[in-house]
């Protein structure tokens, strides 16, 4: 079970690379608001159908989760691109993956959830190589780091109302819920007048079905893992991003490397592949737990 949702969400950070880095190529042609809605948009006619198809009823049983999952989920991805928009892929991917701190800070307060001596660490390690990555010399307006943050901090929050949804719901539907609370939003796309073209269409449509990809494939990967081993996971999408970013014409440091490794030390900690033996003392709770 574990297995299978790590590769759901390792699966899930290749596609939430691609769109991101397609969505900085595309924004030239169209705004951050008119990406986002064609994307909701998209989103709903690919989950309706899917269901269709499969013959499942688009129900939902617990409405709270559900409804704060969209609302939290959409608003989130807005400010997702449009920090892409305002610096780069990797770096608004980079920001928005601090949310695994508030995920972990949240579940622990909020919902009771054990943290584990390994979660720790891999915390630390990962944020490490973030912030190695994030000084990196490059330009960038403080507003575009502070929207990718932003952005982070409210998926930290969304995270567990997925995780929550996600146990009693089909991963279409969890997923549709930012779709249509996302609607909500479309009148902010009329402030740009997009440039018309096959070719932008066509990458246009590959981010809707690349994030409709992305988004299941983490809400079926959420239902078989906790909060914070799926947070952890997801920080694969910042290498993934810079790899694919290069594809498009963006280039790697020394810095981006280094900051990796630490990274993927840190995933394999939390992942249990590179042991970490605690501590005996009388302040650990339950073999490890604190």
């Amino acid at each position: 079970m574990k297995a299978k949702g790590v590769c759901l969400m390792v699966t899930s950070s290749i596609f939430f690379s691609l769109s991101a880095v397609l969505v900085k190529d595309i924004s030239r042609y169209f705004n951050s608001h008119f990406i986002s809605t064609a994307r909701f948009v998209m989103g709903i006619i690919l989950g309706m159908a899917f269901l269709l198809f499969s013959k499942k009823p688009f129900k939902v049983h617990d409405k709270k989760p559900w409804v704060l999952r969209g609302v939290l989920g959409s608003v989130s991805m807005i400010l997702f691109y449009l920090a892409i928009e305002m610096t780069s892929s990797a770096r608004a991917t980079l920001m928005n993956n601090f949310y695994v701190i508030f995920t972990a800070s949240f579940g622990f307060i909020f919902y009771k959830e054990r943290i584990r001596l390994t979660n720790l660490i891999s915390i630390v390690l990962c944020l490490l190589g973030v912030t190695i990555i994030f000084y990196d010399g490059s330009e960038y307006p403080l507003l575009g780091d502070a929207i990718g943050l932003l952005s982070g901090i409210l998926m930290g929050i969304g995270v567990h109302y997925t995780k929550r949804s996600s146990e009693k719901e089909h991963p279409i539907v969890v997923y549709l819920s930012a779709c249509i609370f996302g609607l909500v939003f479309a009148p902010l796309s009329s402030v740009h007048q997009p440039k018309v073209g096959l070719m932008p269409i066509i990458v246009l449509l590959g981010i809707s079905v690349s994030s409709f990809l992305a988004q299941w494939l983490m809400t079926s990967g959420y239902s078989k893992l906790s909060t914070v081993h799926g947070s952890l996971l997801s920080y694969l999408k910042i290498p993934f991003t810079a790899v694919l970013g290069v594809l498009f014409g963006q280039t790697l440091t020394a810095r981006f490397y280094v900051g990796t490794i630490l990274l993927v030390i840190g995933l394999l900690v939390e992942s249990e592949i590179i042991k970490i033996k605690p501590v005996p003392s009388k302040t650990m709770i339950q073999e490890g737990e604190i």
